[in-house]
């Protein structure tokens, strides 16, 4: 195990679990680029992207278990294996309570972000908000890559729903 407790394998989770060069490509997709003036102009723009990040990486723990489970590297692991649950089960409902944290979180810090933006000129309004809708689209897009494609729906997986495969 290379992580002390649930905190430090979220960490390292977040770091190397591609959701950050992945939402670098908003930025080139759209051609507008979040200058470091528009993240001291909008703080509330870190928490967002941090939690879009945890979402993606996060859910992916959830829904790929029964590809990892006999890995170091899975959230469900982190929680059993540093004694923070008892019970896979339990690991299970901290993990979903830990992911739906994140997208409130995500919910209440884009609303900010969105406050805090309409003090900026038009042009740079524009960049936030396309990079916004960027990162809501990313979430919902990593949602239905995990969920609407065969590559997880196995008998196996810890949830009824994606125990069925997709009709062909």
């Amino acid at each position: 195990m290379d992580y002390q407790s649930v905190a430090a394998y979220i960490e390292s989770r977040i770091c190397f679990g591609g959701m950050y060069p992945t939402m670098g490509m908003i930025e080139y997709a759209n051609n507008s680029y979040v200058s470091s003036h528009l993240f001291e102009s909008c703080p509330a723009l870190y928490p967002v992207m941090r939690d879009c990040a945890l979402i993606g990486v996060l859910s992916n723990d959830l829904i790929s278990y029964h590809k990892e489970k006999h890995s170091q590297q899975n959230l469900l692991n982190a929680y059993v294996k540093t004694g923070t649950t008892p019970t896979l089960e339990a690991a299970i409902q901290k993990g979903l309570d830990c992911v739906n944290a994140h997208y409130y979180s995500f919910v209440r810090n884009l609303a900010l972000l969105k406050r805090q933006l309409q003090t900026l000129p038009s042009s740079d309004q524009r960049i936030l908000r396309t990079y916004s809708v960027g990162l809501e689209r990313l979430i919902a897009a990593s949602y239905h890559w995990q969920m609407h494609t065969n590559r997880y729906r196995v008998p196996e997986n810890i949830f009824e729903d994606l125990k069925v495969p997709l009709p062909a």
